[in-house]
């Protein structure tokens, strides 16, 4: 049986395209990136989202010793949005850079 998995997306080539709510969640996915623990490879990864209500969560990727271990940004946030306000659903995310989500966020 095969099966095909579809999404859209919008591509924008500048934050200035993005309207000023979406470039806050971009800055603050940025932000996340501070709160990674990437000590392996370096490569700190931040996400954030933006709730039905209008709060913003995030979280960034924690990598583990004992490989593949660690958490990607993605995970991270879907997890606290989960535990903590899972009657609040998320409206928007967005990822600190261009590529995709991790192989186990996918």
């Amino acid at each position: 049986m095969e099966k095909q998995f579809c999404f859209d997306y919008e591509h924008y080539a500048a934050l200035s395209e993005l309207s000023e709510a979406d470039r806050r969640l971009v800055a603050e996915a940025e932000r996340a990136t501070a709160n990674a623990h990437a000590p392996y490879s370096n490569f700190h990864v931040g996400a954030a989202a933006r709730l039905r209500s209008g709060k913003i969560l995030y979280g960034s990727n924690f990598e583990s010793e004992v490989y593949p271990a660690g958490l990607c940004a993605e995970r991270s946030l879907m997890f606290y949005a989960q535990a903590n306000d899972a009657d609040d659903p998320i409206e928007t995310p967005r990822s600190a850079n261009a590529i995709p989500a991790a192989s186990a966020g996918r």
